[in-house]
């Protein structure tokens, strides 16, 4: 860990006024469009402001903005977006000081909807400008954080962690077009594939089946094996699709730790049913809920923030031992 800090300090001391910079994420789906990046700039004057067409153009960006001054760091580009920054900000070996402000502009943005209403980039921007407060006045939101490491998997934090048939599933929900049309595709798909045998059901439907590995999960009882199972998610918020109509996992407010739910089913017919039900949250049968988990591991491949991360496994390959677990926190308008 370094000695200094890799920002600046003075503008991060809670008596200094509201600094906001900008980083944008062109290749979001709400800002591909060039009139609607120019709808978020012309709510933010004057603003630093950074577009980053590409993950390895992060880095350079939030140090720009890092010297720049700035201490709310606007993320326009949904959940995918706000997770590379949040690595940048970590990287360091010391949590970032400041606020970040999680801007719509993905596909679905869990993340900005779990911490205040629906509202366009540039309505949330306008917002933020017309306080006048210092910065130690703003008060945002203490969101808890995952930590997701393995042997040979360096260490990432998140908030919503999915397992390798999690991951599975989003890369083939991608290729359908992203999206909740994609979502609704992906599901009409997946149904359609399993009762009529279709070439993609052929081609994808590996991608359904059970690693041969169990997991173990950690909470304030103790540690539990669980020896077969098809996917296993761990979230430190609330689970909220299709504009938030729908909550597929809601976190009680004394809830401590992060919430992981694994799915116990490992029947490709009877796991499809239940889809609907899981995207429903509540209580399910076939479903192991640990509401107050501090720790899961497993193997495989993973998702983190709705961003990929491994190569998908298959037997006799064995692959890492995943760890997830608590990893601090992170102020989040």
């Amino acid at each position: 860990m370094p000695d200094q800090a890799p920002w600046p300090l003075a503008p991060l001391d809670p008596s200094a006024p509201v600094r906001p910079g900008v980083l944008v994420n062109p290749q979001a789906r709400g800002l591909r469009a060039e009139g609607a990046r120019r709808a978020l700039r012309q709510a933010a004057p004057g603003l630093p402001w950074e577009e980053t067409p590409s993950v390895k153009d992060i880095g350079a960006a939030v140090g720009r903005l890092w010297q720049a001054g700035v201490n709310v760091l606007a993320v326009a580009g949904g959940d995918g977006a706000l997770h590379f920054v949040l690595q940048e900000l970590l990287r360091h070996g010391r949590r970032w000081p400041g606020v970040l402000m999680a801007l719509q502009g993905g596909t679905l943005n869990i993340v900005a909807r779990h911490v205040g209403p629906a509202a366009a980039p540039g309505q949330q921007l306008a917002s933020l400008l017309r306080q006048t407060t210092a910065l130690g006045a703003l008060a945002p939101r203490s969101l808890p954080l995952l930590r997701v490491e393995g042997a040979s998997t360096p260490a990432r934090h998140g908030f919503i962690f999915g397992s390798e048939a999690v991951k599975n599933a989003l890369e083939i929900y991608d290729d359908l077009g992203g999206g909740y049309g994609g979502l609704a595709r992906f599901l009409f798909e997946v149904g359609r594939g399993y009762a009529l045998n279709t070439p993609l059901w052929q081609r994808e439907r590996w991608r359904l089946d059970p690693l041969p590995f169990g997991l173990q999960v950690r909470d304030a009882s103790g540690e539990r094996s669980i020896p077969a199972y098809s996917a296993a998610i761990a979230s430190t918020l609330d689970l909220a699709i299709a504009g938030g109509a729908i909550r597929t996992l809601r976190r009680r407010p004394e809830h401590r730790g992060f919430f992981a739910r694994i799915i116990t089913e490992t029947r490709v017919g009877p796991l499809l049913r239940m889809i609907p039900a899981l995207m429903r949250g509540g209580s399910i049968p076939s479903v192991v809920d640990a509401p107050e988990a501090t720790g899961l591991s497993l193997r495989g491949a993973f998702t983190l923030d709705g961003e990929c991360f491994g190569a998908s496994s298959r037997y006799p390959e064995v692959p890492d031992t995943l760890r997830v677990e608590e990893g601090g926190s992170v102020a989040v308008l």
